[in-house]
């Protein structure tokens, strides 16, 4: 078995990586026509190869309301495919797949908050089947093709924010569910699922357990879905999984683990093993791709951490890609990490509030700064009523001090930058962790943005923020 490592620094290098697949070891990278090629900044880009090697790629089109652009490469220029924006409303989490007579189709998020697939017919692009068919879905969905031509789609449900997963079938007519509905029967997290198809039409999906942050990978039996060997089969938990399968119907399942490098994993038959080494990469990632080449040799794509941008630093802080996100309208408690600084002017789609102590005013600040808690809004909108806080602002530590030296009976707006764990709020109301002399309690509460509601018992995520409260005798 041989494991190839490639870097990469961006999206055009992936374009060079699909064509250049014959001398990829060999030769240097290029860029594929045009550097910047779309008309703007793009987001909820994929990428896909026709028989003749041509890239198609798909992306949101800032320059046409947040709606879908296709282009292709044509050997010499980019071209838009069919129309720009051809998308009915805002999209969001896509996908692009080509079948084996090279017919192009789309997946997307709606503006429905729903799943939509679309074919390109030669001239224009077309629904296929009734637009929004899905439930209302989360932040992941997955677009496959069988030898067949069927069109398979895995997406997170969004029911009840327990976000486990559902794969449906286009069997020509409508689109129907393969198997059950949610039948990962656990909350997952909501980004991390992906679904291959073997050279005989078996469905795997792969998983992230949410409570566990490990991996679990299930197969379609013709009936139900069934676990493939043991559920949560890492050693640790993980991050950013990938699933391929080789021409002999090997299982390969990559993920950054627990100490933030590339594992991969093999399924034998009847166990997961760790492919030569735990550590396939030597520096910690930000991002991983796998793929086999025709030799079926492992083939990782990974984007190391030696540097970060403005933008992955703010796809930490708060989850998600913040320029990717401008139709969530939810408000978030956030923090930055500890020696960060985001300047909030490299962030779109989304509105951030500090308070200032000194004018005992609200603000929307120009930088971001590590120990300070940061409401945050992701849409265009402006404004909050009434946050009904006075606000003054620390860092957590591990062992606490922070919460105990808060001001006596005043509300404290917490950001949580050094525990890359996150922190309990158990842990943060318990009276040994927390309280100081002349203080009998301690309120901690952290903003829940999944379910709109206030929580005294979750786990806080590093980077995010809590409201805290000394409850004290007497003031010092």
């Amino acid at each position: 078995m041989l494991i190839k490592k490639l870097k990469s620094l961006g999206l055009g290098l992936l374009f060079a990586s699909t064509l250049l697949s014959s001398s990829l070891f060999a030769g240097d990278w290029n860029t594929v026509g045009t550097a910047g090629f779309s008309s703007a900044r793009v987001t909820y880009t994929s990428l896909a190869i026709d028989s003749n090697n041509r890239p198609y790629v798909l992306y949101r089109d800032r320059n046409n309301g947040f709606k879908t652009t296709v282009q292709n490469y044509d050997g010499s220029s980019w071209n838009v495919v069919g129309s720009a924006g051809f998308s009915s409303g805002i999209i969001s989490h896509s996908d692009i797949e080509i079948d084996s007579s090279d017919n192009v189709y789309v997946l997307y998020k709606d503006s429905n908050g729903k799943a939509t697939v679309m074919k390109y017919n030669g001239s224009s692009w077309e629904a296929v089947g009734d637009t929004s068919f899905s439930t209302e879905i989360g932040k992941s969905t997955d677009l496959e093709i069988d030898a067949s031509g069927n069109l398979y789609v895995l997406y997170s449900e969004n029911a009840n924010t327990l976000y486990s997963t559902t794969v449906m079938k286009y069997d020509g007519t409508s689109w129907t569910i393969v198997g059950e509905a949610s039948f990962s029967n656990t909350r997952t997290t909501d980004s991390d699922l992906d679904l291959e198809i073997d050279s005989s039409g078996n469905l795997y999906v792969l998983y992230t357990e949410y409570w566990a942050s490990k991996p679990t990978v299930m197969k379609y039996d013709g009936t139900s879905w069934v676990i493939v060997g043991e559920a949560q089969f890492s050693d640790g938990t993980i991050d950013l999984p990938d699933l391929e399968i080789d021409s002999s119907g090997n299982l390969y399942a990559l993920y950054k683990n627990s100490d933030s490098k590339a594992t991969a994993m093999k399924y034998d038959g009847s166990s997961w093993s760790i492919v030569e080494e735990a550590n396939i990469s030597s520096t910690e990632v930000r991002s991983l791709e796998l793929d086999l080449d025709s030799n079926d040799e492992l083939i990782v794509l990974y984007t190391d951490n030696i540097t970060n941008s403005t933008t992955t630093v703010m796809s930490k802080v708060i989850g998600f890609d913040l320029s990717s996100n401008a139709n969530e309208n939810k408000w978030n408690m956030i923090s930055v990490p500890n020696g960060k600084a985001v300047n909030t002017s490299d962030i779109s789609g989304a509105t951030i509030w500090s308070y200032n102590n000194v004018s005992n005013s609200w603000e929307t600040p120009t930088t971001l700064v590590a120990g300070k808690g940061y409401w945050l809004y992701t849409s265009s909108n402006s404004g909050y009523d009434s946050i009904p806080f006075t606000v003054v602002t620390f860092t957590i530590t591990d062992d606490y001090t922070t919460i105990k030296s808060i001001n006596n009976n005043e509300w404290t707006l917490v950001g949580i930058s050094k525990d890359t764990n996150g922190i309990s709020l158990v842990d943060l109301h318990n009276p040994t962790n927390t309280l100081k002399d002349g203080c009998y309690s301690t309120l901690v509460f952290y903003y829940d943005s999944v379910n709109n509601s206030w929580n005294t018992t979750a786990t806080v995520p590093y980077l995010g923020a809590v409201w805290a409260r000394q409850n004290c005798i007497s003031s010092n």
